[in-house]
């Protein structure tokens, strides 16, 4: 399960791809993507284990909305039920990645402590709520010279985490890769195509910037659109159909 190499131009072919699938049905694609964030942020307020299930069922969701994009992409309709396909499918293998994504997240964190970033991790950790007396805490420990370099090697790792789950799920959901292996292509495949993954999230910043300015209201349609680019990166990178 290699990744193909692309040329860079094709990171913001992704994300046209993407697009293309939302306009053909916007409603049911804003539905879709705003439910099941919204359930996952409901589930978070479970106590004791509400935190860790958003982590764990992340990748059903993004994997559902993977096969939506691929139907939809093969001409069919996209249907209400894609909110759960990931719950008929390849569904523990789904809750292993989110299970593995929250095991890498926590190893980081003690990674960040032992190399002297602890104030840091227990101040963002305990605080059950983020406020500005917290956030301000935090961003004066970011810059404190001693904690600095365990940031560092914490925002290496994190960004290390997050290629190895940027294609992972549908990988998993699409191709029927077991976790690891889905972290370690999508990984190598986001390293691979540098480039490409460099225009695709340099192109994402000003629809962030402008999505952002009318009271977020913007990221009703960004996000799902981001989501479904998980999918035209898949499509480009592993099932080797080029983005158009």
């Amino acid at each position: 399960m290699e990744a193909r190499n692309v040329p860079a131009s094709n990171g913001w072919q992704w994300i046209k791809q993407s697009w293309n699938l939302f306009r053909q049905n916007p409603v049911l694609w804003v539905f879709l993507v705003l439910s099941g964030i919204s359930g996952l942020i409901l589930l978070s307020y479970i106590p004791v284990v509400g935190p860790m299930l958003p982590v764990l069922l992340f990748p059903v969701l993004m994997g559902g909305l993977a096969a939506g994009c691929q139907a939809q992409d093969a001409g069919k309709e996209l249907e209400l039920g894609y909110l759960i396909a990931g719950l008929r499918k390849n569904t523990q293998w789904l809750v292993a990645l989110g299970g593995l994504n929250l095991v890498c997240q926590m190893l980081i964190l003690q990674i960040i402590s032992l190399a002297g970033g602890a104030p840091f991790v227990d101040l963002m950790t305990n605080s059950q709520e983020t406020n500005p007396e917290a956030a301000a805490a935090a961003m004066q420990l970011a810059i404190d010279s001693s904690t600095r370099g365990s940031l560092m090697i914490g925002g290496a790792l994190t960004c290390l985490l997050l290629l190895a789950m940027q294609f992972a799920p549908v990988l998993v959901m699409l191709s029927d890769a077991r976790p690891f292996a889905a972290m370690k292509a999508s990984l190598r495949g986001c390293l691979r195509n540098v480039g490409a993954m460099f225009i695709y999230s340099i192109a994402l910043i000003p629809f962030a910037f402008i999505a952002s300015m009318p009271m977020f209201l913007g990221w009703l349609v960004l996000l799902p659109v981001v989501m479904i680019s998980m999918y035209a990166g898949y499509k480009d990178l592993f099932a080797g159909a080029p983005a158009a």
